[in-house]
């Protein structure tokens, strides 16, 4: 009778694993080392880019320049900033209206002390956070971004800002809230298919104070796309009227609702 292969044994089998591990591990270090070299070059090219670009030369494109100026090359980035640069385009002397949403706490805050010896530890209430939406409209004196900046901004020569809390049906109101002689800042990157949810009845960890909300659309740009925003939110026209007054926009308001 033929002898029975030999199986080998458990040993064997750990003694594999060990080599093989020791083997991957090598290579993921050999693999990050050569993304750090890679990485390190084109930092290095963006650097002499960058040198290249401040004393005057110009890949052709001023959004291009901008990023790689200011942030070495981001194509998400420069992708917004190109398509909020081109939906300006038409739209000189008309309303620009921009928005960010935060979660913001209520009430204060307990920090809470635990006691030796205490078998049971309850926490005390943590106050549950509004969902806060801030707006900014003013009037566009160009039509495109103003890349002076690191950050661009749009074409305005002043703006005003309310709030609206979540809960509130109070209508906003303008009064005292003109920021004069700034331009109004591109929002940040919108993100796609966001939504801001109902967050009201949400416990929040003591020291998140403040939050923000991503939004899908922070930009709308001209009479018509702010008036139906306006609309949308259910304000009052004597609200649309106020703001309008406001901005000097006399050309939308009745002659007897106009006021300097």
């Amino acid at each position: 009778m033929a002898d029975k292969p030999l199986i080998p044994s458990a040993a064997f089998h750990i003694d594999e694993i060990k080599k093989l591990r020791a083997s991957k591990e090598e290579r993921r270090k050999t693999y990050e080392a050569g993304l750090a070299e890679d990485q390190q070059d084109i930092d290095e090219h963006l650097e002499y880019l960058r040198d290249n670009l401040k004393a005057g030369d110009t890949t052709g494109d001023r959004i291009t320049d901008h990023v790689l100026t200011h942030w070495g090359g981001d194509p998400e980035r420069e992708e917004w900033y190109r398509a909020a640069d081109a939906r300006l385009k038409g739209h000189g002397g008309q309303l620009v209206l921009t928005f960010a949403t935060q979660l913001v706490a209520e009430g204060p805050f307990i920090r809470h002390m635990e006691h030796p010896g205490a078998k049971h530890i309850m926490a005390p209430p943590r106050p549950a956070k509004k969902l806060v939406t801030h707006y900014q409209l003013a009037v566009l004196t160009g039509e495109e971004l103003v890349l002076t900046d690191a950050s661009p901004r749009l074409p305005t020569k002043q703006y005003i800002v309310w709030s609206v809390k979540e809960g509130n049906s109070s209508p906003p109101t303008v009064v005292n809230s003109l920021i004069p002689n700034e331009m109004l800042p591109l929002p940040a990157k919108p993100v796609s298919g966001a939504r801001p949810p109902q967050f009201s009845h949400l416990l929040v960890d003591i020291d998140d104070v403040d939050e923000d909300v991503p939004v899908d659309n922070p930009l709308f740009v001209g009479d018509e796309e702010v008036g139906e925003l306006f609309k949308k939110n259910g304000w009052p026209e004597s609200f649309w009227i106020q703001c309008l007054n406001k901005l000097g926009r006399y050309d939308l308001v009745a002659p007897d609702h106009q006021t300097a």
